[in-house]
């Protein structure tokens, strides 16, 4: 068993994969879904996220993305950030790891307009993109997570989005983090957005894996002295919106329906958020570690 990871075995799912290995890391993972909800750690605070209705607007001006994409859009948008970021220092110094092309260093800005801000962004590869950013206030790198201890020593909050699951060693990234937390006074905040092992079926092959409570808590343990949160990211219908929108036009190898339908996908989409079923589909996970500085989400 790999130590460093919360997969026993793996298998990358963004490379293009055999036969063979599709099948296995189907298998691989089903069997890591197994027993979800066994010997969770009992640290975690679990809550449902909730939503405004006035967010619609947003999902109306972002009419491409997935499903979950919006929902983790929507917890970023209304998450309570006050409640931090006037307890860290001047600026407020954020560093994403996964960072891609940067689509959440703006988004951050916007959301905390009255708070200075510094951006540090690391992913594998170089984007063009990084070159329209303020170099004052955003910058850049290329590198491995498993470095992630050689950027840690000036951030307050570290985040991912749909990152940690392209992970090939995630244990060791978060074990990193909490030597620092350990090592250090001042608070720090760490929120990882990542799918949940309802998706399986879903994302077809996508990253190394997906999430129960029970592999959350192989991370969360790393963090025994902080306030540890793990909120449900879920709408009514929303994997079967992204099956059928998404998956299975992939599978046919036809066009995607969020371009062909577009409209009849963002009335779906709404129409989920606003659906009062509490037969809700779980998507995403957003696991929410506060260190060094004790605060309630409830």
């Amino acid at each position: 068993m790999n130590v460093r990871s919360t997969s026993f075995i793996n298998i990358s799912g963004d490379k293009k994969l055999n036969f063979i290995l599709a099948f296995l890391w189907l298998l691989v993972n089903i069997l890591n879904n197994l027993l979800p909800n066994y010997k969770i750690d009992k640290n975690i605070k679990h809550l449902k996220f909730k939503f405004r209705k006035n967010d619609l607007s947003y999902i109306k001006n972002n009419n491409y993305l997935s499903p979950a994409r919006f929902l983790c859009d929507l917890f970023w948008i209304n998450f309570p950030f006050y409640k931090f970021y006037n307890k860290f220092s001047k600026p407020f110094n954020i560093c994403e790891v996964g960072c891609g092309t940067g689509v959440y260093p703006n988004l951050l800005k916007n959301i905390m307009v009255n708070s200075k801000i510094s951006y540090t962004g690391i992913d594998l590869k170089k984007y063009k993109e990084w070159d329209n950013f303020d170099k004052s206030i955003f910058k850049f790198i290329v590198d491995k997570s498993d470095n992630i201890k050689n950027y840690l020593n000036d951030i307050d909050f570290l985040f991912t989005q749909s990152a940690i699951e392209h992970f090939d060693q995630d244990l060791f990234f978060f074990n990193q983090i909490a030597d620092h937390v350990s090592n250090i006074k001042k608070p720090f905040l760490q929120i990882h957005l990542f799918p949940s092992h309802k998706c399986l079926f879903t994302y077809l092959n996508h990253g190394y894996r997906q999430y129960t409570p029970r592999n959350i808590s192989k991370i969360t343990r790393y963090f025994n002295n902080s306030d540890i949160y793990l909120y449900k990211l879920e709408s009514y219908n929303s994997n079967n919106i992204h099956r059928k929108f998404i998956t299975f036009p992939k599978i046919l190898r036809i066009k995607d329906k969020r371009y062909s339908k577009n409209k009849e996908y963002i009335n779906e989409i709404i129409a989920s958020l606003n659906h009062k079923s509490k037969n809700k589909h779980l998507t995403f996970y957003a696991l929410v570690i506060s260190s060094n500085n004790k605060i309630d989400l409830n």
